[in-house]
Order: C-alpha cells, then sequence, then structure tokens
C-alpha cells in the first residue's frame, strides 16, 4: 500500500515537472485530460483536479475554473480521471439520465455524489450532450417508454390539439370538469394534467375557459353592465340572460352608460372597486397588448409607446413636456406625478447640438419660450431650440448674419467677427 502511494505520488510529481509554466500565474490546462489542470505560482506547476464529473476550462473568468462538460469543449483533451460512482450516479458531479433507458422524462442532478431524482417538464425528454430536457426529436433517444398521465378521476389530456378562436394552438389547454362546474382541468404542454378549480362564487366558463361569476344577475333585461370585481369584464345581458365578455388586453370597461358597450384606456375610466383584470399578454415595449406606456429605456421620458393588439407605436411629447403614466398623457415636469425623470437623456442634432440647460433672457429681461443660439463656425447659421429643449436648425437669409445679442438676423457689418462674411460669394455655403 505504501509503495502504491509512493508511485501514485511520484507520477504527479513527475506530472508537475514535465509541464512548464508561462509567465504569467494561474491556472492552465492539461493537454490530454480534460479535468486535469496545473496551477502556477512563480513558475512552479501543482497538478490539480477537478472534482469527479466536472472538466477544466482555462478561459473561465472565476477562480474555479471546472464546469458541467456540455458548456465545455475539451477538442482533444478526452481523456478524464477515473470515476468514483455512487448510488445512480455515474460520477460524482453532474446531471446523468435516469438508470432505466425507457425512462427518459426525468433525470438526476449529482452534487458530491448525493442524488436528486427530478422530472422534465410534460413532454421533454432528458439530453445528456445538452444536460437539459429537450423535445424528444432533438433527444433523438431511443427506446423510451410512453407515459401516459392519468388524474386518480381518470382525466388523461386529449391528443388533438385544441385550437383557439383565432385558429392558434392553446399550449396549456384547459378542459371543464364533467360534472363539477367549480373545476376544470389544465394540460401543460399539452401533456401533463392538472385539476384546478375556481374560487368560491365562480364557475369555470367552456367558452372563455375562464371562472366566472356565478352570482352574477343582470339588473336589466338589455344593457351593457360590469363585473363587480373586474374591471375589464363585462356582460351583456338580453332578455334577461347574460354573456361574459372582455375588454381587449389593456383597456376596461366603462359602465356609465349601460346602452352602450365602451372599452377604454384605464386613465379615463373610474373602475373604483373593480381593482381586478385580466392576465396581460405583454410584447415588446407594451406591458398590455392595447394603451400608453411610458417608454422601454427608463432615462427617455418624452417619449411614449401607443400599443395596439401588442404593436408599439413610438411617440414623442410635444418639446419641454414628459410622458406621465399615471394620466396617459404628456405633461409639464413640474406638474407630473413622475419623478424618475432628472436625467433624461437630451435631444441631439447630427452635429452634435444639445439645448443648453437653464433659462435664456431676451434684452428686455423676458424668459424667451423659443431661444437661439449662434452656430460656433458659420456666422449665417443658428440654432432654434423649440420650449427650450427640442433642438433644429436654422438660417438666416441670404445678406444676413446672425446676431446673438439681439437672437436675430442681422446685417454683417453690425455682429463682430462676421463683417466680411459674404466678402467671397463664390462660396457654395453663402448662398441660398
Amino acid at each position: 500500500m505504501k509503495f502504491f502511494i509512493v508511485t501514485v505520488l511520484a507520477l504527479a510529481a513527475t506530472a508537475s515537472a514535465q509541464f512548464k509554466c508561462p509567465v504569467k500565474d494561474g491556472q492552465y490546462e492539461d493537454s490530454i485530460q480534460c479535468d486535469k489542470f496545473y496551477e502556477c505560482t512563480d513558475g512552479v506547476a501543482k497538478e490539480k483536479l477537478c472534482p469527479d464529473g466536472l472538466v477544466f476550462d482555462q478561459l473561465i473568468r472565476k477562480v474555479n475554473k471546472c464546469d458541467q462538460p456540455f458548456n465545455i469543449d475539451c477538442g482533444d483533451r478526452t481523456e478524464l480521471q477515473p470515476p468514483k460512482p455512487k448510488g445512480p450516479c455515474p460520477r460524482r458531479n453532474g446531471f446523468f439520465a435516469h438508470e432505466d433507458p425507457t425512462v427518459c422524462n426525468k433525470f438526476y442532478n449529482c452534487i458530491e455524489g448525493e442524488h436528486t431524482l427530478l422530472p422534465c417538464t410534460a413532454g421533454l425528454h432528458f439530453d445528456e450532450y445538452s444536460g437539459t430536457c429537450v423535445w424528444p426529436d432533438t433527444a433523438n433517444r431511443q427506446g423510451c417508454q410512453e407515459t401516459t398521465m392519468t388524474l386518480k378521476d381518470g382525466f388523461k389530456c386529449p391528443t388533438e390539439p385544441q385550437i383557439d378562436v383565432n385558429g392558434n394552438v392553446n399550449v396549456h389547454p384547459k378542459y371543464a370538469h364533467p360534472t363539477d362546474c367549480q373545476r376544470f382541468y389544465v394540460c401543460l404542454n399539452a401533456k401533463e394534467p392538472r385539476d384546478l378549480g375556481c374560487t368560491v362564487g365562480e364557475v369555470y366558463n367552456e367558452e372563455t375557459q375562464r371562472c366566472i361569476n356565478a352570482q352574477f344577475k343582470c339588473p336589466q333585461r338589455t344593457g351593457f353592465f360590469p363585473d363587480p370585481n373586474e374591471c375589464d369584464l363585462y356582460y351583456v345581458c338580453s332578455q334577461g340572460s347574460y354573456e361574459e365578455k372582455l375588454c381587449p388586453d389593456g383597456l376596461v370597461f366603462d359602465d356609465t352608460d349601460p346602452n352602450h358597450e365602451r372599452c377604454d384606456i384605464p386613465a379615463n375610466i373610474d373602475c373604483g372597486d373593480r381593482v381586478e383584470l385580466q392576465e396581460p399578454k405583454p410584447s415588446k415595449g407594451c406591458p398590455r397588448a392595447n394603451g400608453y406606456y411610458r417608454h422601454q429605456d427608463p432615462e427617455v421620458c418624452d417619449k411614449f409607446n401607443n400599443c395596439e393588439d401588442g404593436v408599439p407605436h413610438e411617440l414623442p411629447c410635444p418639446p419641454g413636456l414628459i410622458y406621465d403614466d399615471t394620466v396617459s398623457t404628456c405633461a409639464w415636469p413640474e406638474s407630473s406625478k413622475r419623478k424618475d425623470c432628472g436625467k433624461s437623456k437630451k435631444d441631439s442634432l447630427d452635429d452634435g447640438f444639445t439645448c443648453p440647460d437653464g433659462d435664456v433672457a431676451a434684452q428686455n429681461g423676458r424668459k424667451l419660450p423659443h431661444p437661439t443660439f449662434a452656430h460656433p463656425d458659420d456666422c449665417r447659421k443658428f440654432y432654434i431650440c423649440r420650449n427650450g429643449v427640442q433642438p433644429q436648425k436654422g438660417s438666416c437669409s441670404y445678406g444676413f448674419v446672425y446676431n446673438e445679442d439681439t437672437f436675430t438676423c442681422d446685417e454683417p457689418a453690425k455682429v463682430e467677427g462676421c463683417e466680411n462674411y459674404y466678402k467671397d460669394d463664390k462660396k457654395d455655403n453663402k448662398k441660398p
């Protein structure tokens, strides 16, 4: 036994001695074995091994450079340390397929030999090459046993896809319970059944695939009436019977006139105690499918998105105003309830000009609403700042130059430094 230990130590010392450290201290890979590396300090190499199941990548910018094999390209470093299996773990660390090759929808997460059996999301198979659960045709595993999931009451997810009113396949279809109006089923990924129930006072509506108020009674035989709890839900009453309807996502029901069916933005409707809303259908730039929303860049306060069916249309506020989402309109910064616009991005022209901060006063001392500024290189040109914030290029008529003392176009002789501006009429930029 002593001879074996001495031999192992001698071999390790020989390998370390053969490895030549680069000038810079650090950790460096072995050229043959993917889970072996050398730690170099002052030119001296010390051989080390990753934990069993992990491999080494010197490009990782961390102190611990050992990671899962599917995250690292070992290339020609094909050798590994002898495995240290424990229980269902072929190696001490990593993600591994179930020991039963017919069980493809479960896998083991092994950490230092301690295992946890985990299920894939319904309909997926575990793929050892990527260490994740993927669609069966991607995993391409053979001999997998088809798993038919059945609830205690015998419900199984139908094999036929469920199509919504727009012709799209429902990813997580719902189905009414055959005998209990308050219960329904959800099939996750159309494979895994779940038994769910509505809250007290509600029943499941198979047409809308939602829980609705079971106690609703039409106040009048005909008209449009709000749900008492949900602001974007309302009922169409006809001859005493009712149909449940939803406003487009992002809009709420206007209950001011029972003779008119109208949905509007929340800023225009007082929902009162009707505080609940349907599940949002967000898209890029649109927290909900319809409505007015602040710009996705938090530093852009003078623009907002008008969302229509999930499509954002970027719109500008008038110069000097910022978008206030509490009222869904543009407002002066001092009157807005929005307090996160202290460092808004300034608009700039293609030459880099931005409107200076602060007010500009005319010769009579009055604040200029649209101040002007001289161009740094061209006497005829100037800049206009609409409402003091939106820059715009300006130019004097031919024969005149900009006078920054009077904020007007003037004769060249009256503007210091521009007296000879029109002496050379051959310049292209001198004529209109």
